[in-house]
């Protein structure tokens, strides 16, 4: 099996499109039988794709608007990525479901129909890459019926679609086309197993701070102050920004682990600026709810 990655920076969706495929060709010297793009939500997405198919030609194309994009080489924003695949050993289809916020099990349903692997019996091997419209949701319900319309036969993963922390349009691609309220599937048959690995890639990024006020999800004081105080100590710190009045950016590059027995577990958290919980708890006094730290994207 034979793959390329590449990425290009250029602003202009069919050049960059062109870009993109220009240097798949180059690598592979041949068609590719499988891209798979994530893009800027930047771009005229149809123009990209568009592009791209025009430069070599890929017999199938799936991809996702996506929130920051990265490869071995670079990582930043404002581009777009791509991942060719091209050999003998292995056979991909790609499918669609549409209405995913509706009904994600008639969804699950059309993505399943166009899978080869109920048929295709010389492949041992059957996973599929899955992306979905994160805005959507129904993202379990999706994939557990992906697992019972392929009767468990299948390994699954991938991911949602992204908008740079928006929040407001996220898509998916399936050959030049752009979904909305949709998940699409890249269906690979191998004949060797494909293993899957996870990596969060995060890294210690801060002294470990004393939970002393939460309630529930929400965390109000560390180290007897308040919790917005410490997130504007370490932005500073950091030579980074946070606005109190929308804190998502900063935690999509920031966030707390929680430090329990030597292990540490990545705890998604809210906050809410609290200036009487100060008076309340002392850095040295009160009950010891827990440790966190900072992790930083590496």
């Amino acid at each position: 099996m034979q793959s390329a990655v590449v990425y290009t920076g250029l602003e202009n969706g069919s050049e960059a499109g062109r870009d993109l495929g220009t240097k798949i060709r180059e690598t592979l010297v041949d068609t590719p039988d499988a891209v798979i793009i994530f893009a800027s939500p930047k771009y005229d997405h149809r123009a990209l794709l568009q592009g791209l198919a025009d430069a070599c030609h890929p017999k199938v194309m799936v991809g996702a608007s996506s929130a920051g994009e990265f490869t071995r080489d670079v990582q930043g924003e404002g581009m777009a990525c791509a991942l060719a695949f091209k050999g003998a050993d292995a056979r991909f289809a790609a499918s669609v479901g549409r209405d995913l916020q509706r009904d994600a099990v008639a969804a699950a349903r059309q993505i399943a129909s166009g899978f080869a692997g109920h048929a295709d019996h010389p492949y041992g091997y059957r996973s599929a890459l899955v992306m979905a419209d994160a805005l959507a949701g129904h993202a379990e319900a999706l994939v557990d019926e992906l697992t019972v319309a392929t009767a468990g036969q299948y390994q699954f993963f991938g991911g949602g679609a992204g908008d740079n922390a928006q929040f407001q349009h996220t898509v998916v691609f399936c050959g030049t086309e752009v979904f909305s309220d949709a998940a699409v599937a890249l269906e690979i048959l191998s004949e060797k197993p494909i293993g899957i690995g996870v990596s969060h890639g995060w890294q210690p990024a801060s002294e470990a701070f004393r939970v002393t006020e939460a309630e529930g999800k929400r965390l109000i004081s560390l180290n007897g102050f308040p919790a917005v105080e410490a997130f504007q100590q370490h932005a500073g710190a950091t030579g980074q920004t946070i606005d109190t009045a929308s804190p998502i950016p900063f935690f999509l590059h920031n966030i707390l682990v929680l430090l329990c027995h030597k292990l540490c577990v990545a705890a998604g958290t809210s906050w809410e600026p609290s200036h009487e919980s100060a008076d309340e708890f002392s850095p040295d006094g009160g009950d010891r709810l827990g440790d966190v730290a900072f992790g930083a994207d590496g």
